[in-house]
Order: structure tokens, then C-alpha cells, then sequence
């Protein structure tokens, strides 16, 4: 019914804000509840919609505006939603087209969260991306941030998986610096997750999904087919955020088991983050892990599993996660020699 209403609001050709932000909203439950291809169909439309209202148009300019400062910065900030949907959509497929170019060094971060509710705030707040890395912002600029630097990656991994001429030495340099970026993301949301209590923020999940992505091009164009050689071909930022989440998971898992309440407020993008995670780990396992990946590979599972009951999606990763360990297990069996 929701999507029948939109179908009539869209053909009536009415143009409006609110009609954009229930159009993200409709993006976010198809995504969560596994409605492929239709979220990737409503967030081109997004795409479509907010670019017929101008919105992208606003992400370079900061003056001589037509409307309050304020109806501004809610454009702003809805556009960069649709920046991150149609990022986060190609994370599973990065040689896929995106529905929007590429944010720029100079585009504007959304202001502090908090001065946004409160209306206290003037066009002279808003920073770009290139002025932004080391000043204290809020938690949407930061996944705003997140989602500039994934764009970096997811293009990177298009190009390796596009090109051979690519090595996996070549594409390691061109991706160091990114690889650090990144992580010094999540380092500088750590101030946020102690103020807000949450261990799972949105840029959190942004930044090492953006690892990980570069981690797995790099296997892929190795082709690595043991343990030995998955580790020592791991980034260091990988091990480090497989670490991190791995920990994470399995304090979440004991607190529930011990009657605690999970954590509430688990982004969407949580789930696609532990998917990627389990995936790493089990491809370092190659079928036979030590103990303490086989505990990570466990925590990230059973996290899926909790999930489930409230989003489809993470039931779809369990079933790649069941075939990614029935394909490694059949893979290390020995083989006989039969004469």
C-alpha cells in the first residue's frame, strides 16, 4: 500500500521534500527486509527525485540561497542519505553503476547533530570534507565522511577487479593510506560512542565495510587458497577491525546469554558489517581455523541468528555464510591418490 501511494504521488508529479524522506525510509525497510531488486530500484529513484529538486546542487555552494538556511541543511542532509544508500547497495558489487557521482573534497558536511534539532545554527557552520578530518563533528558528518572515503574504496575495487594489470602488490600501495583513513574514522567515533553508549555507530559500519571491501579484492586477485597465505596477506587494519568486532560480538552474546538486554539501536548497516566480518574470518579459516577465529566466526553468527527475527536480510547472509563454510570444508579434505 505504501509503495502504491508513492507510485500515485510520483506519476501526479508532485516534487517535495517529505516525499524524498519517506522515499529513503521506504529504501531502508527494503534493504533490511532483503527486497531485491526493489531497493535497489527505490534508491535510484532517490537518486532521480533528489536530483530533480536541485539537491546536488547544494553540496558545493554555501551562499546566495533562495530559501531559509535551515531548509537547506535538511536538503543537504537528505541528499547525503541518498549518497550513503546507493554506496552501501554496492558494497556486495562494486563494478556496479552507482545512481550518483561520486561526493566531492569540497562538498558540505551536515552540521552537529544536535545544533540541527535545536535550530541554532547559520550557514557559517557548515565545514567541507577537506576542512572537516580533524575537527570534532557530529555523528551524520561523520557518516558523511565514511561515505566520501567508501566511495574511494568501492572505486579502487572496481578498477582492480576491472583491470589486469592491476597487481596485488599495486593495488596494496594505492590502498595504505586509504586502509589508514579509514580506520582513524572509527578511532575518531570512539568519543561518540562513549558519549551516546553506542558501540555500533552508522560510520563505524561505513569504515570497515570500506576495509573490508579493499581486503577482499586484494584475495581475489591472489586467488589464495590456504591459511598461511590469507594471513600473511591480511591487512593490518583488517586484523585490527576483526578484532575489534569479534570482541564486540561475543560480549553482546555472553550479556544476552547471562539475561542482559542486546543492545538497542543496531543500525541496519550492523548486520551487512558482521556478514563481511564472519566472511573475512572464515576465508582466513580456509576450512580449518584456530580457535580463536572459530570463536569470532561463531559470535558473528549467532548475532546474525538473533537478528533475523527482526530483519530478513540477515537470514539471507546466514545462508551465503552456510554455503561459504560447506565450500571450504569440501575443499579441505584430503584427496586420496587412487591407482
Amino acid at each position: 500500500m505504501v509503495k502504491k501511494y508513492h507510485h500515485e504521488i510520483e506519476a501526479a508529479g508532485i516534487m517535495s521534500l517529505q516525499v524524498l524522506q519517506a522515499t529513503i525510509f521506504i529504501a531502508l525497510y527494503e534493504m533490511g527486509q532483503a527486497i531485491y531488486p526493489a531497493a535497489y530500484w527505490t534508491v535510484g529513484t532517490c537518486a532521480r527525485y533528489g536530483i530533480a529538486l536541485g539537491l546536488d546542487q547544494l553540496m558545493t555552494n554555501n551562499n546566495g540561497f533562495d530559501g531559509p538556511w535551515m531548509e537547506v541543511e535538511e536538503k543537504r542532509r537528505s541528499w547525503w542519505g541518498v549518497l550513503a544508500l546507493d554506496r552501501f547497495l554496492n558494497f556486495g558489487d562494486p563494478s556496479r553503476h552507482l545512481a550518483t557521482n561520486d561526493p566531492e573534497i569540497n562538498y558540505y558536511l551536515p552540521i552537529d547533530d544536535q545544533a540541527f534539532i535545536e535550530g541554532n545554527t547559520a550557514h557559517k557552520d557548515a565545514i567541507p570534507i577537506s576542512a572537516a578530518f580533524h575537527l570534532k563533528t557530529g555523528s551524520f558528518a561523520r557518516l558523511a565522511q565514511a561515505t566520501y572515503l567508501t566511495s574511494e574504496a568501492l572505486r579502487l575495487a572496481a578498477s582492480a577487479a576491472s583491470s589486469k594489470a592491476n597487481s596485488p602488490t599495486c593495488l596494496k600501495e594505492d590502498t595504505a593510506q586509504l586502509r589508514r583513513t579509514l580506520e582513524a574514522q572509527v578511532n575518531a567515533a570512539e568519543e561518540e560512542h562513549t558519549a551516546r553508549r553506542l558501540s555500533f555507530c552508522c560510520q563505524t559500519m561505513f569504515s570497515y565495510c570500506g576495509i573490508f571491501l579493499l581486503q577482499d579484492q586484494h584475495w581475489q586477485q591472489l586467488r589464495i587458497g590456504s591459511t598461511i597465505v590469507a594471513e600473511s596477506h591480511t591487512f593490518p587494519e583488517t586484523k585490527r577491525a576483526l578484532e575489534v568486532l569479534g570482541r564486540s560480538a561475543l560480549v553482546l552474546r555472553k550479556d544476552f546469554e547471562n539475561g542482559g538486554p542486546l543492545e538497542e539501536g543496531l543500525p541496519i548497516f550492523f548486520m551487512q558489517t558482521v556478514y563481511l566480518a564472519a566472511m573475512m574470518a572464515m576465508e582466513i579459516g580456509q576450512g580449518n581455523p584456530d580457535k580463536e577465529t572459530q570463536e569470532k566466526i561463531e559470535s558473528f553468527i549467532w548475532l546474525l541468528e538473533y537478528l533475523r527475527s527482526r530483519w530478513k536480510v540477515a537470514e539471507i547472509y546466514m545462508e551465503i555464510l552456510d554455503a561459504k563454510k560447506a565450500f571450504h570444508d569440501f575443499n579441505s579434505i584430503p584427496v586420496s591418490r587412487t591407482i
